[in-house]
């Protein structure tokens, strides 16, 4: 008798174990989502990069170069802006604070062989200077053909290449001194330019992917 009633006991536990999981319980699945998100490439590259290395120049002088600019990354590039600082040193390499930069006019002719249309041509190594301090470099890839005909064209493709045509002139200015009779421009005679133009590639506005 106190054997049946100990499996009883047991038997009824059991059951009760078993109704009260099955009041908690229910049908479960649990999936997970994953994705990769990879960040474009932006890169350009030019060539040459030493674009002007001339001494001995005297107002008049001017100079035609021209350079590639590659997208060698994997997404499109919108602009290319062109920051531009220089110093100015004496003969024995000493920097000083004549700004000779205002002597020399620079201009963007063509990218490809289309026109390169910007407000800031023709401007002097001075002027783009300060335009770099205060955020406005122009764009060297802004021509006719992406201004008017295909405005919706990329300005630098993935793999594409534009080649820059540049032409900086030391400008002949003839005023003289009253008093002496001397050009204003004797005073850069001896004078060193060290010019560095750094291109800044810049992407497309980002879009709904």
């Amino acid at each position: 008798m106190k054997r049946k009633l100990a499996i009883g006991a047991i038997t009824a536990m059991l059951g009760f174990s078993l109704v009260g999981g099955g009041t908690y319980a229910a049908f479960n699945d649990v999936e997970s989502a994953t994705g990769t998100y990879t960040a474009g490439e932006l890169d350009l590259s030019v060539n040459p990069n030493i674009i002007f290395d001339i001494d001995k120049l005297v107002p008049g002088d001017h100079m035609l170069r021209d350079f590639k600019i590659t997208n060698t990354g994997n997404v499109d590039i919108e602009k290319v802006l062109m920051h531009t600082d220089y110093t100015v040193t004496d003969k024995n390499g000493n920097p000083i604070d004549e700004d000779l930069g205002s002597q020399f006019k620079v201009r963007l002719l063509t990218s490809d062989l289309q026109p390169i249309i910007t407000p800031f041509n023709s401007l002097t190594l001075s002027e783009l200077k300060d335009l770099t301090e205060s955020g406005n470099s122009p764009d060297i890839t802004t021509y006719l053909e992406r201004v008017w005909i295909f405005p919706l064209k990329p300005n630098l493709p993935i793999n594409d290449d534009d080649h820059i045509v540049m032409e900086v002139k030391f400008i002949n200015d003839k005023q003289k001194d009253t008093n002496s009779g001397l050009y204003l421009q004797n005073k850069y005679q001896g004078l060193n330019l060290n010019v560095q133009f750094n291109l800044e590639a810049t992407q497309y506005p980002g879009q709904n992917r």
